[in-house]
């Protein structure tokens, strides 16, 4: 190598550190594998097709990947590129050990009957996740609606769990209800995509940014898992969490595992709801984060759950990496029954019903509080709503006593009274709830939905009018 050519290089080192002050302190903070690198102008990213050295992570966007600087720089120019970061080191949130079967206090503790009360079990909802892949040969997922996802350490479509963590934390949400073995999951119909960024204990930003790009392109996830973390705020990752919350996705992750009140990354991201664990006696665990990225706490110490090795495996687990995927859960749910809901709503919803441990209010040890699903559909106002030529009504009144019955009534366009029957409701905690549908004359324009006492029949409530689009 030349003198001018070996200075060349240096010069634009030397510049790349110059202008990120925020890269020297990440190498102290963070283990890393090479470097990422953003383009000024994504329009050369041919130039990258073949050269040794360098991969793409997210070319849509001009991102890339180096083993070294002296690699960026033989392609490009310290002025071609937006910013220049080490790829760090990200670590699964877990511990584990290989205790078999534990009754499901965690399920009991959420108040999950309310949500199989109402059938709500994630139907419809599509939750992408970013961990070490999936056993999907075992006897507790063969109910589970598993899609054909990708894995990101080796760039290929098999995402076979050769760690555990993966297949532990997607059986929190999707382990098959009802049928004799092993553990329940909190949303078993919810459609899960295996996004698999870790063939051991640590990944590095490179694969969780190309993972969280693809979830909401092509995988179009209405919800992200991320039981995993980093010390260091890396532009790379922000970038990836802030495009994802662009394009509707809710993110949730695990606060992590030291106990300390080191900020751990995604779940320190505004745009990302940071889960910590408890325990069975409601107590929050030694183990989890103490800081401002709490925003909610679950259930995550001595859980019973799945494992690798045999169709037939399961341990018992510690961690925000497990208490992480019971909010992505009850998100699955809240979102089957309100498919419009934001981030920002689901953030509201938490934050006003939860059990309020710790320190009154808000605490960086739980948060706002323990989630509690019967109070959170308390919260989702009734939906009455036309599919088609079929009446959907779900929800809870939580003004309206148990004791009250429901009853429908469609009209035609002149007024005239087409059809009428009593609908089905359930009592949740002493409040009426409707989860029904039913088909209706092609004739019916409007409905209207009328509630009296169940003993005296006296009128009690009747709905707006609901025009047919």
């Amino acid at each position: 190598m030349s003198f001018m050519k070996s200075l060349r290089i240096a010069l634009t080192a030397f510049l790349l550190l110059l202008w990120l002050p925020e890269f020297a302190s990440g190498l102290e903070s963070a283990e890393s594998d090479g470097y990422l690198f953003c383009l000024q102008d994504t329009n050369r990213i041919e130039l990258f097709s073949e050269v040794s050295g360098i991969e793409p992570v997210a070319p849509e966007i001009g991102l890339y990947k180096g083993d070294s600087l002296e690699k960026i720089h033989e392609f490009v120019s310290a002025e071609g590129i937006a910013y220049v970061e080490p790829n760090y080191t990200v670590t699964l949130f877990n511990e584990t050990n290989n205790l078999e079967y534990a009754e499901q206090w965690n399920l009991k503790m959420l108040g999950a009957e309310a949500a199989q009360k109402q059938g709500l079990d994630g139907t419809g909802v599509r939750i992408g996740i970013l961990d070490s892949g999936l056993y999907t040969e075992h006897e507790d997922l063969q109910g589970a609606h598993i899609v054909s996802g990708h894995n990101y350490v080796d760039n290929s479509e098999n995402t076979e769990d050769t760690v555990g963590h993966g297949t532990f934390v997607t059986g929190v949400i999707a382990a098959t209800p009802n049928n004799g073995i092993g553990v329940a999951g909190l949303a078993s119909k919810a459609e899960i995509v295996p996004l698999k960024c870790f063939d051991a204990k640590n990944s590095s930003i490179a694969e969780i940014a190309a993972a969280i790009y693809d979830a909401v392109n092509i995988y179009h996830c209405d919800i992200l898992n991320m039981s995993f973390g980093t010390t260091a705020n890396s532009q790379t990752l922000k970038k990836a969490i802030s495009y994802a919350a662009e394009q509707g996705a809710i993110m949730v992750a695990a606060v992590g595992n030291n106990g300390s009140q080191v900020k751990k990354y995604p779940a320190a991201y505004d745009e990302v709801i940071g889960v910590g664990m408890i325990n069975a006696n409601k107590e929050v665990a030694a183990a989890s984060q103490r800081n401002d990225s709490v925003f909610v706490t679950a259930p995550g110490y001595g859980l019973t759950g799945l494992a690798i090795g045999a169709v037939n495996a399961y341990k018992t687990g510690n961690g925000t990496s497990y208490a992480c995927p019971h909010i992505a859960a009850i998100a699955a749910l809240l979102k089957q029954r309100m498919p419009d809901m934001t981030e920002e709503m689901l953030k509201q919803l938490l934050e006003e019903n939860v059990e309020d441990l710790g320190e009154s209010g808000y605490d960086t040890s739980y948060g706002y509080g323990l989630v509690y699903i019967p109070e959170l559909l308390k919260s989702i106002p009734v939906q009455i709503m036309f599919s088609q030529d079929e009446l959907v009504m779900q929800g809870v009144y939580r003004e309206i006593n148990a004791d009250v019955q429901a009853g429908f009534a469609g009209y035609d366009s002149h007024g005239k009274l087409v059809d009428c029957f009593q609908v089905s409701t359930q009592d949740i905690d002493g409040s009426l709830a409707l989860n029904c549908s039913a088909v209706i004359p092609q004739s019916v324009q409007y409905v209207k939905v009328f509630f009296w006492d169940s003993q005296s029949k006296a009128p009690v409530k009747e709905s707006e009018m609901l025009y047919k689009e």
